[in-house]
């Protein structure tokens, strides 16, 4: 894919790529190519789990807008108990 990567998460390990924004007279949007990643993720039926994690007092929802964008199962931090995390995960390994 071209422009700027953004972050890139997998397995709840994130990278930062170098910003490589076409004609680099624009500034790269990181979470807007995020969102592109996700849909390509999406586009190529790769199944997906986004654990939101977010406590913060006004919450960005960022996490749903990349698991919408991404078709994936969301899961926010108020459901984030090991025994659900456990039952979700298992259910997707099936």
């Amino acid at each position: 894919p071209s422009g700027c990567a953004g972050p890139v998460a997998a397995a709840g390990i994130t990278e930062r790529r170098p910003c490589q924004c076409g004609t680099g007279r624009r500034p790269c949007d990181p979470w807007q190519q995020s969102l592109q990643l996700a849909g390509e993720l999406a586009d190529a039926a790769i199944p997906a789990l986004v654990l939101d994690t977010e406590q913060a007092y006004v919450k960005l929802g960022r996490a749903r807008q990349l698991a919408e964008a991404m078709r994936a199962e969301y899961l926010p931090c108020e459901q984030l108990s090991s025994e659900q995390l456990t039952i979700t995960i298992q259910a997707r390994l099936g």
